[in-house]
C-alpha cells in the first residue's frame, strides 16, 4: 500500500468513526496523517524494529503517524485510537506493533486493549478453569511452582475469582475468601506475562473490589510479594507492618485496604 492509499484508508476511517472534517480528503487531519508518514517511512530504525517483530513496516509507519495526527488534533473518543480498526492488524499484528511502538504513543494505544479486555465474575465452573488456566500458565510454568502449592485448600467452597478475558481468552485473574465476618484475603493475583505492563493488573483488581464492596465486605487484606508493593500502593493499599512474612516461596509484606 503507497502513501496514497494509505491516505485513503486514513480519511475513510476517520469518516467512519465521526470525524466530519475529514470528508474533504486535502483536509487538515489527511495533510498532518501523510506529514508524519513520510516522517516514519524514512526511520530507518523503526523499519528495522517492525521487520525484527514480524509486522509489516509500512503498516507500522501507518499506524503510528495515525497515533500522531490523533494526537495532534485531540481526538476526544477511543475508535480513532484503534490502529486494528484502521490497517486490519491480527492480534498478532497488533502484538508485534506494540514492541516497536515509541513510549510515548503506547499510552494511547493502550485504549484499544482495555476495550478488548473483558473482567467477569467467575461464579460457574466452566468459567473458574479461565482462572484455573491463568494460573498454571503465570504460575506453575513461570515460576516453577509445583501444583499443590499453587492450587489450596482456599480454591474450593466460597472463594470467589475474577477472570480477565482479551479477546474471548483468559489472561488475568485474582481470587479472594472470607477470613472472617467483614475481611477479605485477597489474592492469586496473575496476568500472563505477554499482557503485563498494560494495568490489566489494576482492572482485574478494581473489579474483584467492587464485588467486595457489593458483598459487604469493609477490609481487603493481601499478602503483597516485595516487588509487588507499589503495584498495591497505586490501587490503595498500606502497608500493615514492615514485617516480611513467607507465602509459599515468595517474600512478601501484608497490606490492606480499608472500604
Amino acid at each position: 500500500m503507497n502513501m496514497t492509499d494509505q491516505g485513503l484508508v486514513f480519511t475513510q476511517k476517520m469518516k467512519e468513526v465521526g470525524y466530519a472534517d475529514c470528508s474533504d480528503p486535502s483536509g487538515y487531519p489527511r495533510q498532518l496523517f501523510e506529514g508524519f508518514l513520510e516522517e516514519y517511512s524514512n526511520n530507518k530504525d523503526l523499519f528495522t524494529a517492525a521487520d525484527q517483530n514480524g509486522i509489516d513496516p509500512a503498516k507500522c509507519c501507518a499506524a503510528l503517524a495515525q497515533l500522531k495526527t490523533i494526537k495532534t488534533i485531540g481526538a476526544c473518543n477511543n475508535g480513532p485510537y484503534d490502529v486494528r480498526l484502521f490497517w486490519d492488524m491480527s492480534v498478532e499484528e497488533y502484538e508485534a506493533f506494540l514492541k516497536c511502538c515509541p513510549d510515548d504513543f503506547k499510552h494511547l494505544e493502550l485504549i484499544s486493549f482495555y476495550e478488548s479486555l473483558e473482567l467477569i465474575r467467575a461464579e460457574h465452573e466452566w468459567q473458574k478453569t479461565g482462572a484455573y488456566s491463568v494460573r498454571i500458565q503465570g504460575m506453575n510454568r513461570q515460576y516453577h511452582i509445583p501444583l499443590e502449592e499453587e492450587f489450596d485448600e482456599h480454591d474450593f467452597g466460597d472463594t470467589r475469582y475474577i477472570v480477565g478475558l482479551y479477546d474471548g481468552f483468559p489472561i488475568a485473574t485474582c481470587r479472594f475468601y472470607e477470613t472472617e465476618p467483614g475481611k477479605v484475603i485477597l489474592g492469586r493475583l496473575v496476568v500472563l506475562p505477554e499482557y503485563r505492563n498494560r494495568h490489566a493488573g489494576i482492572f482485574v483488581v478494581g473489579a474483584a473490589e467492587e464485588w467486595i464492596r457489593e458483598l459487604g465486605y469493609k477490609e481487603i487484606i493481601i499478602d503483597s510479594r516485595i516487588e509487588a508493593v507499589p503495584f498495591y500502593e497505586k490501587a490503595g493499599f498500606v502497608q500493615m507492618s514492615s514485617e516480611v512474612i513467607k507465602s509459599g516461596s515468595f517474600d512478601c509484606i501484608r497490606m490492606n485496604k480499608i472500604l
